[in-house]
Protein backbone atom coordinates (compact mmCIF):
# COMPACT_ATOMS: atom_id res chain seq x y z
CA UNK A 1 0.00 0.00 0.00
CA UNK A 2 1.27 3.16 -0.47
CA UNK A 3 2.39 5.86 1.97
CA UNK A 4 0.20 8.77 2.69
CA UNK A 5 2.25 12.10 2.61
CA UNK A 6 1.08 15.60 4.40
CA UNK A 7 3.79 18.12 2.93
CA UNK A 8 5.45 19.89 5.56
CA UNK A 9 4.44 23.12 3.08
CA UNK A 10 1.06 22.87 4.21
CA UNK A 11 0.92 22.71 7.16
CA UNK A 12 -0.65 25.55 9.44
CA UNK A 13 0.63 26.21 12.93
CA UNK A 14 -1.94 26.32 16.20
CA UNK A 15 -1.85 29.97 17.70
CA UNK A 16 -0.10 28.47 20.88
CA UNK A 17 2.29 25.30 20.64
CA UNK A 18 0.40 22.21 21.65
CA UNK A 19 3.72 20.46 22.68
CA UNK A 20 5.87 22.81 23.86
CA UNK A 21 8.68 21.25 25.77
CA UNK A 22 9.06 18.99 22.38
CA UNK A 23 9.75 22.11 20.26
CA UNK A 24 12.21 23.59 22.70
CA UNK A 25 13.96 19.77 23.24
CA UNK A 26 14.36 19.95 19.51
CA UNK A 27 15.44 23.30 18.98
CA UNK A 28 18.41 22.19 21.75
CA UNK A 29 19.05 19.45 19.39
CA UNK A 30 19.64 21.53 16.54
CA UNK A 31 22.15 23.99 18.26
CA UNK A 32 23.76 21.36 19.72
CA UNK A 33 24.46 19.54 16.12
CA UNK A 34 25.18 23.01 14.57
CA UNK A 35 28.29 23.21 17.04
CA UNK A 36 27.63 26.83 17.40
CA UNK A 37 30.46 28.71 18.37
CA UNK A 38 28.82 32.04 19.00
CA UNK A 39 25.47 33.20 20.18
CA UNK A 40 22.36 32.77 17.87
CA UNK A 41 21.21 36.11 16.55
CA UNK A 42 18.04 36.79 17.55
CA UNK A 43 16.33 35.97 13.82
CA UNK A 44 18.31 32.90 13.96
CA UNK A 45 16.65 31.77 17.18
CA UNK A 46 13.10 32.78 15.54
CA UNK A 47 13.98 30.83 12.62
CA UNK A 48 15.35 27.38 14.62
CA UNK A 49 12.33 27.53 17.13
CA UNK A 50 9.52 28.27 13.65
CA UNK A 51 11.11 25.49 11.82
CA UNK A 52 11.28 22.60 14.57
CA UNK A 53 7.73 23.65 15.76
CA UNK A 54 6.86 23.16 12.08
CA UNK A 55 8.36 20.34 12.16
CA UNK A 56 6.61 18.59 15.30
CA UNK A 57 3.40 19.84 14.43
CA UNK A 58 3.58 18.03 11.24
CA UNK A 59 4.79 15.05 12.45
CA UNK A 60 1.87 15.23 15.32
CA UNK A 61 -0.81 16.25 11.90
CA UNK A 62 0.13 13.09 10.31
CA UNK A 63 0.22 10.79 13.11
CA UNK A 64 -3.36 12.08 14.13
CA UNK A 65 -4.30 10.46 10.87
CA UNK A 66 -3.95 7.21 12.58
CA UNK A 67 -2.61 5.58 9.09
CA UNK A 68 0.66 3.55 9.62
CA UNK A 69 1.38 4.98 6.32
CA UNK A 70 1.16 8.45 7.12
CA UNK A 71 4.25 10.14 6.45
CA UNK A 72 5.36 14.13 6.85
CA UNK A 73 6.85 14.85 3.55
CA UNK A 74 10.00 17.25 3.72
CA UNK A 75 11.59 18.72 0.59
CA UNK A 76 15.30 19.28 1.52
CA UNK A 77 16.84 20.20 -1.85
CA UNK A 78 17.77 23.57 -2.65
CA UNK A 79 16.52 23.95 -5.33
CA UNK A 80 12.86 23.82 -3.79
CA UNK A 81 13.53 26.58 -1.80
CA UNK A 82 13.52 30.66 -2.77
CA UNK A 83 12.94 34.13 -1.25
CA UNK A 84 11.06 35.87 -3.75
CA UNK A 85 10.87 33.02 -6.79
CA UNK A 86 7.30 32.27 -7.51
CA UNK A 87 6.48 28.59 -7.04
CA UNK A 88 9.55 27.91 -4.92
CA UNK A 89 8.97 27.42 -1.17
CA UNK A 90 10.07 30.69 0.39
CA UNK A 91 8.11 30.60 3.71
CA UNK A 92 11.00 28.26 5.05
CA UNK A 93 14.39 27.80 5.09
CA UNK A 94 16.30 24.83 3.24
CA UNK A 95 18.78 24.83 5.69
CA UNK A 96 16.87 25.40 9.37
CA UNK A 97 14.52 21.83 8.10
CA UNK A 98 17.83 20.19 7.52
CA UNK A 99 18.95 21.15 10.30
CA UNK A 100 15.76 19.87 12.24
CA UNK A 101 15.24 16.99 10.50
CA UNK A 102 19.11 15.82 11.21
CA UNK A 103 18.16 16.80 15.02
CA UNK A 104 14.96 14.58 14.93
CA UNK A 105 16.54 11.48 13.49
CA UNK A 106 19.42 11.37 15.86
CA UNK A 107 16.92 11.97 18.75
CA UNK A 108 15.20 9.10 17.73
CA UNK A 109 12.32 10.53 16.99
CA UNK A 110 11.59 9.68 13.92
CA UNK A 111 11.87 7.25 11.25
CA UNK A 112 13.26 9.12 7.93
CA UNK A 113 13.35 7.97 4.66
CA UNK A 114 15.46 9.96 2.61
CA UNK A 115 14.55 11.60 -0.69
CA UNK A 116 15.22 10.74 -4.05
CA UNK A 117 14.79 10.46 -7.92
CA UNK A 118 12.90 8.55 -9.72
CA UNK A 119 11.36 8.35 -13.20
CA UNK A 120 8.26 9.61 -12.23
CA UNK A 121 9.60 12.50 -10.66
CA UNK A 122 11.28 13.26 -6.73
CA UNK A 123 10.22 11.95 -4.07
CA UNK A 124 10.69 14.11 -0.60
CA UNK A 125 12.13 12.73 2.63
CA UNK A 126 9.56 11.12 3.88
CA UNK A 127 9.10 11.16 8.00
CA UNK A 128 7.28 9.06 10.42
CA UNK A 129 6.94 9.94 14.75
CA UNK A 130 8.39 6.96 16.35
CA UNK A 131 10.16 6.02 20.13
CA UNK A 132 9.71 8.71 22.80
CA UNK A 133 7.58 11.30 20.20
CA UNK A 134 5.50 9.13 19.27
CA UNK A 135 4.74 8.01 23.10
CA UNK A 136 4.25 11.68 23.81
CA UNK A 137 1.70 12.01 21.11
CA UNK A 138 -0.67 9.11 22.30
CA UNK A 139 -0.44 10.89 26.06
CA UNK A 140 -1.63 14.09 24.23
CA UNK A 141 -3.94 11.96 22.07
CA UNK A 142 -5.71 14.11 19.41
CA UNK A 143 -6.77 17.69 20.23
CA UNK A 144 -8.21 20.40 18.64
CA UNK A 145 -6.62 24.10 18.47
CA UNK A 146 -7.31 27.01 16.87
CA UNK A 147 -4.60 27.79 13.79
CA UNK A 148 -2.74 30.71 13.15
CA UNK A 149 -4.39 32.86 10.43
CA UNK A 150 -1.68 32.42 7.45
CA UNK A 151 -0.15 35.87 7.41
CA UNK A 152 -0.93 36.76 3.36
CA UNK A 153 -4.43 35.88 3.01
CA UNK A 154 -7.93 36.15 1.19
CA UNK A 155 -10.42 37.97 3.79
CA UNK A 156 -14.27 37.82 2.69
CA UNK A 157 -16.02 40.78 4.29
CA UNK A 158 -19.25 42.31 3.53
CA UNK A 159 -21.17 38.68 2.74
CA UNK A 160 -24.75 39.32 1.98
CA UNK A 161 -26.66 36.29 2.74
CA UNK A 162 -30.08 37.58 0.63
CA UNK A 163 -28.28 38.51 -2.48
CA UNK A 164 -25.10 36.15 -3.04
CA UNK A 165 -22.41 39.30 -3.39
CA UNK A 166 -19.44 39.12 -1.09
CA UNK A 167 -16.85 42.05 -1.20
CA UNK A 168 -13.43 40.34 -0.92
CA UNK A 169 -10.57 42.15 0.31
CA UNK A 170 -6.88 40.99 0.15
CA UNK A 171 -5.09 41.28 3.58
CA UNK A 172 -1.10 41.50 3.55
Amino acid sequence: MDNIGLNVTSIRLPQKPLLPKLVEQLVNACQTISQLKNKPSSNAVQSRYLHCHTLIEGLYQTWCCQSPNARLNVFLSPQYYHSTEFGKINHLSQHYLDEAVTAIQHMGWADVIAGRRSKSGNIPTQLHAIGDLEKCFQEVSMRWTPLEVPKDCVVLRGYDKDSCLTTITVAG
